[in-house]
């Protein structure tokens, strides 16, 4: 049963999707309500633009393989150790050593 403003109802119309008996509900419907009218015609009009529009070529160039095999031979980028992998300064390990000595 097709209700008023249904979109999966509209859209299978359109397309011509539905059974015979939908499509004659819907068509009935149509008939008295603009706005469903409006929205079958949207869907048509979408329909027949989709069908006639040529899918262009693929600009000529580098293509994804090719790519795809220069990002995996160029070496990453060399990424800078974190602050607690650094080694510490010869002073801070003096101080440290001083802290733990006076301390104990």
């Amino acid at each position: 049963m097709f209700e008023c403003g249904d979109p999966a109802g509209l859209i299978a119309y359109a397309y011509e999707e539905c059974d015979v008996d939908v499509r004659r509900q819907v068509a009935r419907h149509i008939d008295t309500c603009p706005a469903c009218a409006a929205e079958v015609s949207a869907l048509s009009s979408t329909r027949a633009a989709l069908g006639a529009w040529d899918v262009p070529e693929p600009e000529a160039g580098v293509g994804l393989s090719e790519a795809l095999s220069l990002a995996l031979a160029s070496p990453a980028p060399a990424v800078p150790p974190r602050w607690y992998q650094q080694p510490l300064p010869a002073w801070a390990q003096v101080a440290a050593a001083l802290v733990i000595f006076a301390s104990g």
